[in-house]
């Protein structure tokens, strides 16, 4: 692939990173659903943009998602033990019946989630 090319290509994916994005701010895109995500994929949840993601009832152990913008998603009743969410943005998420035990939570934003029966018990904040 010559300079042309490669510059061809980093600007295509720009373009649609930033299309996204966009449309996950208008909220033309509102939910996400992997249902069918490997558990070794998890160190890619890192500073990630996941707004509206369907992740109730998984098993998410020892998961990262540091710096990643989580709002409104879904992680009721999901283990999230062990997990980081440093510095993640979680504002409007359902944290409903959720284990956060000895989760790393120093800096996460939670502004209007919902953490009803979440266990907290060991967490790091």
């Amino acid at each position: 692939m010559n300079f042309r090319q490669q510059k061809t290509s980093q600007i295509l994916v720009n373009f649609v990173f930033s299309l996204i994005v966009y449309l996950i701010t208008i909220g033309a895109i509102t939910a996400l659903t992997f249902t069918n995500l490997t558990p070794t994929l998890a160190d890619e949840y890192n500073k990630q943009i996941l707004v509206g993601v369907d992740f109730s009832g998984r098993d998410l152990t020892d998961d990262s998602f540091t710096k990643s913008i989580l709002r409104k998603s879904d992680f009721s009743n999901s283990n999230l033990s062990g997990v980081s969410l440093f510095g993640a943005h979680l504002e409007g998420a359902n944290l409903a019946g959720a284990n956060l035990s000895y989760s790393t939570l120093d800096n996460a934003i939670f502004n209007k989630a919902n953490l009803t029966n979440a266990i907290l018990e060991g967490a790091f904040a």
